[in-house]
């Protein structure tokens, strides 16, 4: 993991501020985060696949997560069932 010093503007608030929107919002999500989300998502679900397929006795296939900010309302009304 690379270390930036706080004195210093990350390249996400460089480009922020060139197109004028000021620092990122509370409901975004830097490329760092995403990719660190994604990453959790993805060692989470492979190990969930993994055990599985042995319980299972059959290969279990799993693809990338997608990371995506939402509302609690949006993610009830796209998954009504827990």
């Amino acid at each position: 993991m690379k270390v930036v010093d706080e004195k210093l503007l990350s390249q996400e608030e460089i480009d922020a501020l060139l197109r004028g929107r000021g620092a990122v919002g509370d409901n975004q999500l830097d490329s760092v985060e995403i990719d660190a989300l994604g990453e959790i998502g993805n060692i989470s679900m492979g190990t969930a696949a993994t055990t599985l397929s042995l319980l299972l006795g059959q290969e279990v296939k799993i693809t990338t997560p997608r990371v995506e900010v939402t509302t609690e309302k949006e993610l009830r009304r796209e998954y009504p069932y827990p």
